[in-house]
Parts: C-alpha cells; sequence; structure tokens
C-alpha cells in the first residue's frame, strides 16, 4: 500500500484573462482560474519532507488533470489541475512549481442542501482572498534518510525516519541534527486547498 505525502504548501491567486483564453474557455461565470505555487525544491517542507530538484522536474506533470480538494479530504473536491510549469529559482531562490486549478464555483446539483451551504462558503472564502493556501498531494516509491541516507519503501523506513522525522536528534559528535525525508520516484495525484500551510517561506505571486 502506497503512502500518500502531503505539503509544500502555498498561496493561490486569480489567473489574469489571458490564461484563461488559453484554456479555450469563456465559462468565468462557472469556474474560478488559479494559479499557485504548489511546491518549492531542495529544503525539507513543514512536514519533514524533502523534494530535490531532480526528482521534481522527472514528475511535476503528473500534476496535471488530478483533482483539487478541500484541505485533502477527497470527499470534497472543488476542482481540477490543467497544467503545471517546471519554475527555476533565481537569485538565490529554490527552484519550485506552479500549478493552475480550475475550480468550479457551484456545487453538484445532487449534493445535500447541508453540503451545498458548506461548499458556497468554501468558494466564498477563495474569491474574497481568506483561504489562499494549497498543498500538493504525491505518492514517492523510496524515501532517503537524510541522516543515515538509508533508502526505503514506505512501509520499512529506517529507524531515524521512524522516530523522529522532521525533529532534531544529537549526533555522535554532540551536534544536534534535523532529520528528514528525502522523497524519490514521485507522482503527484492531486492538490488541496487548505487552511495550515507547511511551507511558511510561500507567498502570493503578483
Amino acid at each position: 500500500m502506497k503512502k500518500i505525502i502531503y505539503g509544500s504548501l502555498t498561496n493561490v491567486i486569480p489567473l489574469n484573462e489571458e490564461i484563461v483564453a488559453s484554456e479555450e474557455t469563456n465559462d468565468i461565470d462557472k469556474y474560478i482560474y488559479l494559479k499557485c505555487r504548489i511546491l518549492t525544491c531542495d529544503e525539507p517542507n513543514g512536514n519533514g519532507d524533502y523534494m530535490p530538484t531532480e526528482e521534481v522536474k522527472k514528475s511535476y506533470k503528473t500534476f496535471i488533470g488530478k483533482i483539487v480538494d478541500y484541505n485533502h479530504d477527497t470527499n470534497i473536491v472543488i476542482g481540477k489541475i490543467i497544467d503545471a510549469i517546471f519554475v527555476e529559482g533565481k537569485n538565490g531562490e529554490k527552484n519550485s512549481v506552479d500549478i493552475i486549478m480550475k475550480i468550479q464555483k457551484e456545487p453538484p446539483a445532487e449534493s445535500s442542501e447541508e453540503y451545498k451551504t458548506f461548499y458556497k462558503q468554501i468558494i466564498s472564502r477563495i474569491e474574497n482572498g481568506e483561504l489562499n493556501k494549497s498543498s500538493m498531494e504525491a505518492y514517492a516509491e523510496k524515501g532517503e534518510c537524510s541522516y543515515c541516507h538509508a533508502v526505503f519503501t514506505f512501509q520499512e523506513p529506517c529507524e531515524h525516519i521512524t522516530k523522529y522525522m522532521n525533529a532534531k536528534i544529537k549526533a555522535d559528535n554532540g551536534e544536534e541534527v534535523y532529520i528528514y525525508r528525502i522523497d524519490r520516484d514521485l507522482t503527484f495525484v492531486g492538490a488541496g486547498i487548505v487552511e495550515n500551510p507547511a511551507d511558511k517561506k510561500a507567498t502570493v505571486k503578483k
């Protein structure tokens, strides 16, 4: 059984009309088009996952066509991903990935009244800028420990990852060392618009 990874979170902004037009749509009354930075390469996020540039470059296009949900709840699907762009970092910035989301403004017609009310609250918060963070959803076939550099499947991590991932331990030389997991052989399976971001450095694109 594969384990899904959540994290590397950032902010979202509406796309301009040129990008909407490039999707060959005239449906901005039905959809919200958002562009967001979905992950940052080469640094551990708030969950202790580190995604190397070389792994992300091989896999970032797997975002395309996948779902967008609310707060990583796949029972609350609000849209889909229609494009993904690898962004080379400049002036010392890390490489990253942007995605384009197509968010459905109205809930499914067959939904309960309670769900429709909740769904419309989510959309309203997106439109007014209150709900403006997103998070990647991914599988990794393998992981590597940042401390001992053991390579493992997600079902059989090393002792350091099992006990200390996203925490510090004291190394043999007495220094404190932060333990994180380097994720390899990635497949991106979706994105969530979320309440609590893990990537605290992420900012709205302007």
